[in-house]
C-alpha cells in the first residue's frame, strides 16, 4: 500500500509540472505585415535629421508641366518655325523690301517700314484672317490720303520666314486705305540683329 501511495503521489506531481510548462510556452508570433507603400526622402531640416513621408512632397504632388507653345498650322511649302535664325530680304527695283509674311497661317506681302510704329494690314486681309474687329482699340493713323481711323486686333502667331512672334499687336486700316501690309517696329524691334543697306535686309533673332 505504501509503494502504490508513493507511486499515486509522484504522478500528480509530475502532471501539475507538466502543466506548468506548458503555460510558460508561447507560440510564436507571425511579424506584423508592412503596408507596400513608396517612401519618398524628404531633405533634412537645417540642423536637423531628414524626414521620412508616406506619400510624396505637396511640390511633386502638384508639379504642372511647362507650358509649351504650340506653332499654328503653316501654309503648304512654308518653313517651320526656329530660334536663332537669319532672314535675308534684297531691295526691288524701287528700294523697297517687300516679304511674305504669315498671320495665324494666312499669307499677306508686307513692306518692311521703319516709319510705321506697329504691324499695319488692310482691312481686307483682316477679314480673311479672321481677326476681331468689333472689340479692337480704335486709334488714328496718318497715310498719304490723310487721317484714318484704325482697328487694333490681336494675332497669336506671325511668320517671318523661319522668324516666329507670338501675341502680336496689328493694325487694321479701313477699306481702300492701304494696298499692301506694313511690317513696323513692333516686329522690327524685338529683332537681335536687323542690318539695312541699299540692296540687301537682314533681320535675325
Amino acid at each position: 500500500m505504501r509503494l502504490l501511495g508513493y507511486a499515486i503521489v509522484v504522478a500528480i506531481a509530475a502532471t501539475v509540472v507538466a502543466q506548468q510548462l506548458s503555460k510558460n510556452v508561447q507560440a510564436p508570433v507571425a511579424p506584423a505585415s508592412r503596408p507596400n507603400t513608396a517612401v519618398f526622402a524628404q531633405p533634412a531640416p537645417p540642423g536637423g535629421a531628414p524626414g521620412v513621408a508616406l506619400t510624396p512632397p505637396p511640390d511633386r504632388q502638384n508639379a504642372t508641366k511647362p507650358e509649351v507653345r504650340t506653332p499654328l498650322p503653316l501654309a503648304a511649302g512654308a518653313p517651320g518655325c526656329y530660334s536663332d535664325q537669319t532672314v535675308t530680304l534684297q531691295a526691288d527695283r524701287r528700294g523697297h523690301f517687300m516679304t511674305d509674311v504669315e498671320i495665324n497661317g494666312r499669307s499677306i506681302p508686307m513692306l518692311v517700314d521703319t516709319g510705321a510704329s506697329t504691324v499695319s494690314i488692310p482691312h481686307e486681309a483682316a477679314i480673311r484672317m479672321g481677326l476681331d474687329l468689333v472689340n479692337g482699340r480704335k486709334g488714328i493713323a496718318h497715310t498719304a490720303n490723310g487721317t484714318v481711323q484704325t482697328t487694333s486686333a490681336r494675332v497669336a502667331q506671325l511668320r517671318v520666314g523661319s522668324i516666329c512672334l507670338y501675341d502680336v499687336v496689328v493694325s487694321v486700316l479701313p477699306p481702300g486705305a492701304l494696298d499692301t501690309g506694313l511690317l513696323g517696329m513692333n516686329v522690327i524691334g524685338k529683332m537681335k540683329r536687323f542690318e539695312l543697306s541699299e540692296t540687301h535686309l537682314v533681320m535675325a533673332r
